[in-house]
């Protein structure tokens, strides 16, 4: 249990009524008299021990009338019936109205808000204490953990430390359980606490149980007034490459060095390794600053470094081999240009055949045609037109070739038309 020892030194009611007056700042002389009247009344109840009344009284009189005296007569009344936060509120309202007038009640109003903010945090920490055990009785040892926690901040002792380290071992947490049985041996020592051997005893029983982590870190990755976090606390140089004791949980480890980018790593510590070590290599030069992009898989520094060369500085190799394509492909084109040629060639010279081998036929009859001729010619202008279909696309689809060009001309023949084709390159 947490045991109160505060002692306040009792101030009367009737030391500060006699001060100056407890009437000030009145909005009008009835409210003046008003008020005047319900703080004697408020005295008179008070001075008969009846304070739960005379607090009524005095609130009422300060809300037609504030001032230094009828404030800490309103506090005083508070603190009497265990308004601790209330009482202490009303003091420090009486020490601001003091100060503003330079009234010299200003160090006794600070002196008792002061005495009421540690026994308010008094009563805070005896409040979660008790909170806390009613939840461990319930079985809830987690939510019990925090509030044993919360009462030894408010309030540190041998009895409340020696409860929270029990709660942390219940649920798992191994250092956190050994770190505070070693305070509680600390506190009770200097104390001269007879609890310090049983404190002393249970934190050298967890010590085997205890998983370590060991958080190696190179001088090259953390020159001069280099900063290592662990869960949100500063280690110090001390703690860096040395098996700390932590509880089997993760645990996220930030290197912060000046002028680098700052580096983070989770450590999944498990409860069935003794001993495990995270590693800062490197001056972490080569890390990308975070940049704001749509989720993606992760990848290892090392393979996102590519090395490439500018798109206007081809190497000799890449000239190579676009000088071979090149020619491979002139040599394509001029040979479709050659096909395309000889096709209407041959088109139209078995165009002219057909043409000088027509014979006239009778009255009622049609002129007589070589069909042989004909369809001579129809193959061979359909192989020049396919050969120069062909010519056409290739050009268009390579358009680092816009220097060549393709030359389709009519050329009038005897008996009839053919084309002529020609190329510049």
């Amino acid at each position: 249990m947490i045991r109160r020892t505060l002692a306040l030194t009792s101030i009367t009611i009737a030391a500060v009524a006699l001060a100056s007056p407890a009437i000030a700042g009145a909005q009008s002389p009835g409210e003046v008299e008003r008020a005047e009247s319900l703080f004697k009344d408020a005295k008179e109840l008070a001075a008969a021990g009846r304070y739960s009344e005379a607090c009524s009284k005095f609130s009422e009189s300060q809300r037609l009338a504030n001032g230094i005296g009828i404030t800490m007569h309103l506090a005083d009344c508070y603190e009497r019936t265990g308004r601790t936060a209330s009482a202490w509120a009303e003091f420090h309202a009486a020490e601001k109205l003091a100060r503003e007038r330079e009234d010299p009640r200003a160090d006794m109003a600070k002196k008792r808000a002061e005495a009421l903010d540690q026994k308010l945090s008094l009563e805070q920490a005896d409040t979660a204490f008790k909170e806390a055990k009613q939840l461990r009785d319930a079985g809830h040892h987690v939510e019990a953990c925090d509030k044993f926690a919360a009462s030894q901040k408010l309030a540190p002792g041998v009895g409340v430390t020696m409860y929270l380290a029990d709660c942390y071992e219940k649920v798992g947490r191994t250092a956190s359980a050994w770190t505070e049985f070693r305070e509680a041996e600390r506190l009770a020592r200097e104390k001269h606490d007879a609890r310090a051997a049983k404190a002393h005893a249970r934190a050298h029983a967890l010590e085997p149980k205890l998983r370590r982590l060991t958080i190696a870190i190179s001088p090259e990755a953390a020159p001069g007034s280099s900063e290592v976090w662990m869960d949100g606390n500063l280690l110090s140089a001390e703690q860096w490459n040395v098996g700390l004791a932590v509880d089997p949980v993760d645990h996220v480890i930030t290197l912060k060095a000046p002028g680098k980018v700052e580096r983070t790593l989770t450590a999944h510590v498990l409860a069935d390794s003794p001993a495990q070590t995270v590693e800062f290599q490197g001056s972490g030069d080569n890390v990308p600053a975070p940049v704001a992009v749509a989720p993606v898989a992760a990848v290892p520094v090392a393979a996102a470094v590519v090395a490439t060369t500018p798109a206007s500085t081809p190497s000799p190799a890449t000239e190579a081999n676009r000088a071979d394509a090149g020619k491979t492909r002139r040599s394509v084109e001029l040979g479709l240009m050659g096909g395309a040629a000889v096709g209407v060639g041959v088109g139209a010279a078995f165009l002219v055949a057909k043409n000088n081998s027509m014979t006239n036929g009778g009255p009622n009859g049609s002129p007589q045609v070589d069909t042989g001729l004909e369809v001579a010619s129809a193959v061979g202008f359909g192989v020049g037109a396919a050969a120069l279909v062909s010519a056409i696309v290739l050009y268009m689809v390579t358009p680092d070739a816009k220097e060549s060009a393709l030359v389709v001309a009519p050329v009038p023949l005897v008996g009839g038309a053919g084309a002529f084709l020609g190329a510049r390159f």
